[in-house]
């Protein structure tokens, strides 16, 4: 490889080692990257283990939540309280749609009402503490992919000079 080849001659040709030396680390660089973020520049789950794992937290909670709402729904739906068998998402919450006129009936926070007032989106008081927790894991997934971002634009900033120079060099 040419920056092994470049390295070796360390001793004979210093500029020509150091030149080596940044060759290896403009490729570690590139290939975090393009671990890190996708064909959409979005962050992948391989762009940390702490990302992945905090990802897979909101993913199984998601899941809670939305087993506890088919068996909500399964049973309201007997009832005729339920505008129709789905649920929705209201303000980041997971709501079901209640026939305005049974708005009392169903133990719950009200999030949003349908523009003819004829729906309710009401989170069941039994999601409350699941919904929470996907609200906390959220904030956490969104920390460490700040936390990341910073990284990899400090290692860019770190090596905006030479890219600069060599991109002068190229023309």
């Amino acid at each position: 490889r040419l920056h092994d080849l470049m390295g070796f001659q360390g001793d004979d040709a210093p500029r020509l080692a150091a030149r080596g030396r940044a060759i290896d680390h403009d490729r570690r660089f590139a290939k975090r990257t393009l671990r890190s973020i996708d064909e959409q520049g979005q962050l992948t789950d391989d762009a940390s283990p702490e990302l992945a794992s905090l990802r897979q937290k909101v993913r199984s909670l998601r899941n809670e939540a939305q087993l506890q709402l088919q068996s909500l729904i399964r049973e309201l739906d007997e009832t005729g309280l339920l505008r129709d068998r789905n649920f929705t998402v209201r303000n980041d919450r997971y709501v079901l749609p209640v026939k305005s006129e049974f708005q009392g009936r169903v133990d719950g926070i009200v999030h949003d009402a349908s523009q003819t007032h004829q729906t309710v989106f009401i989170e069941p008081r039994a999601l409350l503490q699941v919904g929470n927790r996907i609200k906390i894991a959220h904030a956490e997934v969104e920390q460490e992919e700040q936390r990341i971002l910073a990284e990899l634009s400090a290692e860019v900033a770190e090596l905006a000079p030479r890219l600069e120079s060599d991109l002068g060099h190229a023309g």
